[in-house]
């Protein structure tokens, strides 16, 4: 990364990111003041400095990207689980799952319920 003359510039092959807010800049950025962090408005502009930025490779961005989604599928995954909680509890599901064919209204219902969980775990 070099700095000269108010431009900061990355690297070949690499892009510059803020470091407090993880906000990306490309490969190159005039720095000066800023008065928005993670898009909140901050009280006083804050004087940007090369030390506020990193440098990354695609690869990184890549490896970072693919971590925050298995994250967010995980977190997702727990959302919907407490919504279904909040109606059945394990050992109910259990139940319907193992008698099923026996009580096929009673599946269909809990069924639908865990679609309509999912969706709202999406939609949010």
């Amino acid at each position: 990364m070099t700095y000269d003359n108010g431009i900061l510039m990355a690297e070949e092959g690499k892009m510059l990111r803020r470091i407090s807010d993880k906000a990306l800049f490309g490969t190159e950025i005039t720095l000066g003041y800023t008065w928005y962090i993670n898009n909140v408005r901050l009280k006083r502009p804050l004087k940007e400095l090369p030390e506020h930025y990193e440098e990354l490779s695609q690869e990184e961005l890549d490896e970072e990207k693919a971590r925050n989604d298995a994250l967010k599928h995980r977190i997702e995954a727990e959302h919907i689980n407490d919504l279904i909680r909040e109606r059945y509890s394990l050992s109910d599901e259990l139940a319907i799952l193992r008698q099923r064919d026996e009580k096929p209204e009673e599946y269909k219902e809990y069924f639908a319920f865990c679609e309509d969980c999912k969706k709202q775990v999406k939609n949010r």
